[in-house]
C-alpha cells in the first residue's frame, strides 16, 4: 500500500516473511525449548541435595568484563523475600558436533557454534512470577562494529542481524547488544547446546503436543495425527523445528515452540517425575551436561540455592511471548523490533506483575533536536516517509511540507504496524543530517538503527504533529496546508502471553 507514486517495490527475490522456503541449513531449536533446562532445573528446589553430584557437569563461562556503561535497575528489593528481581539471558548454542547424524546439516557444513535462540528470562522480586521474552533471531539490531571494544559508543555502532553476534563476539557481545537495546541490566547468562534439548526430553521419557491438523512433513520426517501424541527426543526435535506446516511463518512456529516449551514444563513439575529418582537424575544429568553459565551459577550449590527460592513458582506464573517485532523495511525475509517492545522492557525494568500495563499504549522519549544549531541543509538531505498512523494519504501530506523546504523525499509508503509520535532513523553517519529533519517533527525520537546507503526515514505514527519549518530551509514558500491530523493515538493491539499451565493445541492448519 503506497500513499503516493514513489513507493518501493521489495527487492527482486524477496517475498513475504512466511513464505520463505529454507533448505536443511539452520534447521533448529529455536527460541523459547532452549530454557527449559533453567527454569525446570530450578523449580526442583526441594530435591537440590541430589544435584550435588552433578557438579562436574556444569561449564564457568565468563560474561560480564569490559562491557563498559552498564544499565542499573530501578526495581526494589522485595520485602517478603529479601531479594531483588533477577533478569538471565538464555542462549541456545547450534552445535552440531555431539548429534552424532547430518538429519538436521552436518558438522562439517555449520562447523563450529551459533546462537540460535535468545531468551530473556526475569524472575520477580517476589519469586512468585516469570516473563521469557523470545528475540527473534533474523531481528535486524544496533551493534558495536568490533566485539573487540564494547566500551565504543553505540553512535558508532551498525546494523547487523541478531544471531550474527555471538558469533562475531560471543556472549559478551550478545549481552552488551541486548542490554543496549532494553535497557535491563542481564545479571546471569546460561547457554545450552543443540544436543541438550533432545536428550532431556529422552530422560523424561516423552512429551505430550498436541496439533489441530495431521502434520506429513517430508524434510523432517515427522508424521502426527491430529491431536495430542507424546513425542520422544527426535520427534520433538522435529517438531521444533517445523517450517512447512500452517502459514509457514516464523511467529507461528515461535508459538509452536513456546506451546512446547509449556508441555515441558508441566512434565518436569509433575508429581511423577519428582517421585521417580532414577528418572529425576536422568533429567537432570542431561541437562547440566549441556549446561554452560556464568561463574556464579556454575555450580548445583548456586543453582540449588536459585531453585529454592523458585520452590513457590507455578507454571501458570510463568508467561512467554515474543518481543513484537515487523517485517524490516529494507528486507521483508528480516524483521525489526517495534515501538510495542518497549512496554515489555519497561515491564521487566520495573519488575511489574504481567497484565499490569503491558498493553498500556507507549509513548516514545523524544530526543532533543535542536539543542545545538543545525549544521546540514535539507537540500543535501534524502528522506523516506513512512506512514504508521493508519490514516490514509498522511504520509503525502507530511511528504509535501518536507519537499517545499527542500528536503529530498523519495518513497512513501505505509505499514499497517502503527506507532505513536514520529521517528527517525538514521545511520551513525546521518547523526547531523536526522537532526535536520527531526527538527521537522516536534517531539521526535532520533533512531540509529538504518541501513547503510539509505535515506533517512522518518516513520509518523498515531499523535504526530504538524510539520513545522526547520530553521535552516530552503526558500521561503509557506508549507502547504495539513488539513489531515494524525489519529489519536489509541491503545494498540494487547501483546499475548501464554502461560506453562495452558495446554495448547498447536496451529498446523492451511487456512
Amino acid at each position: 500500500m503506497s500513499d503516493s507514486e514513489g513507493a518501493t517495490a521489495p527487492a527482486q527475490g524477496s517475498g513475504p516473511r512466511h513464505r520463505r522456503v529454507r533448505t536443511h541449513r539452520h534447521p533448529l531449536l529455536r527460541r523459547t525449548t532452549y530454557v527449559v533446562a533453567l527454569l525446570l532445573v530450578l523449580a526442583l528446589g526441594a530435591t537440590w541435595g541430589v544435584l550435588r553430584r552433578l557438579d562436574g557437569n556444569i561449564t564457568a563461562i565468563s560474561f560480564d568484563q569490559g562491557l563498559g556503561s552498564r544499565p542499573t535497575s530501578s526495581a526494589t528489593t522485595d520485602a517478603a523475600t529479601n531479594l531483588a528481581p533477577m533478569n538471565l539471558l538464555v542462549l541456545g548454542i547450534d552445535d552440531r558436533s555431539k548429534l552424532g547424524t547430518d538429519k538436521y546439516g552436518s558438522a562439517a557444513d555449520s562447523a563450529g557454534a551459533r546462537s540460535d535462540t535468545t531468551l530473556l528470562v526475569h524472575l520477580a522480586a517476589d519469586r512468585k512470577s516469570a516473563v521469557i521474552v523470545s528475540i527473534p533471531r533474523d531481528t535486524m539490531i544496533q551493534a558495536p562494529r568490533s566485539c573487540k571494544d564494547l566500551t565504543a559508543s553505540p553512535s558508532t555502532w551498525h546494523t547487523v542481524q541478531f544471531n550474527s553476534i555471538f558469533e562475531a563476539g560471543g556472549v559478551p557481545c550478545v549481552v552488551k547488544v541486548v542490554e543496549s537495546e532494553t535497557g535491563i541490566r542481564v545479571d546471569h547468562v546460561l547457554t545450552l547446546d543443540f544436543n541438550g534439548f533432545k536428550t532431556m526430553v529422552n530422560a523424561l521419557g516423552s512429551v505430550p503436543v498436541c496439533v489441530t491438523k495431521a502434520v506429513d512433513d517430508k524434510l523432517s520426517g515427522l508424521k502426527l495425527p491430529a491431536g495430542t501424541t507424546r513425542l520422544n527426543g527426535e520427534q520433538a526435535l522435529a517438531f521444533v523445528r517445523l517450517r512447512h506446516v500452517g502459514d509457514g511463518s516464523d511467529t507461528q512456529r515461535m508459538s509452536r515452540q513456546q506451546a512446547f516449551l509449556a508441555a515441558m514444563m508441566r512434565e518436569v513439575t509433575s508429581t511423577s517425575l519428582l517421585l521417580n529418582p532414577a528418572k529425576l537424575y536422568s533429567f537432570l544429568d542431561a541437562a547440566t551436561k549441556s549446561l554452560s553459565t556464568d561463574r556464579d551459577l556454575a555450580s548445583v550449590t548456586a543453582l540449588g540455592g536459585l531453585a529454592n527460592e523458585l520452590r513457590g513458582l507455578q507454571p501458570g506464573s510463568v508467561h512467554m511471548l515474543t518481543a513484537p517485532s515487523g517485517p524490516w523495511p529494507q528486507d521483508p525475509n528480516r524483521t525489526e523490533l517495534l515501538p510495542a517492545a518497549e512496554k515489555v522492557w519497561s515491564l521487566i525494568a520495573a519488575d511489574r506483575p504481567w497484565g499490569s500495563g503491558a498493553t498500556s499504549s507507549p509513548t516514545p522519549s523524544p530526543t532533543p533536536t535542536t539543542a545545538a544549531p543545525l549544521t546540514v541543509s535539507p537540500a543535501t538531505i534524502g528522506v523516506a516517509v513512512e506512514n504508521a498512523a493508519g490514516l490514509t494519504g498522511y504520509g503525502g501530506q507530511v511528504a509535501q511540507a518536507l519537499r517545499v523546504q527542500g528536503f529530498q523525499v523519495g518513497a512513501v509508503t505505509s505499514t499497517t504496524t502503527h506507532i505513536t509520535g514520529v521517528v527517525v532513523h538514521h545511520t551513525a553517519a546521518q547523526l547531523e543530517a536526522a537532526r535536520t529533519v527531526a527538527a521537522a517533527f516536534p517531539g521526535a525520537t532520533l533512531k540509529a538503527d538504518g541501513a547503510a546507503g539509505s535515506p533517512i526515514r522518518v516513520t509518523v505514527g498515531q499523535g504526530a504533529k504538524a510539520v513545522v519549518a526547520v530553521p535552516n530551509r530552503t526558500g521561503t514558500a509557506p508549507l502547504p496546508a495539513q488539513p489531515l491530523t494524525a489519529p489519536t493515538p489509541t491503545s494498540s493491539a494487547t501483546i499475548s502471553a501464554s502461560s506453562a499451565d495452558e495446554a495448547v493445541c498447536s496451529d498446523t492448519g492451511t487456512g
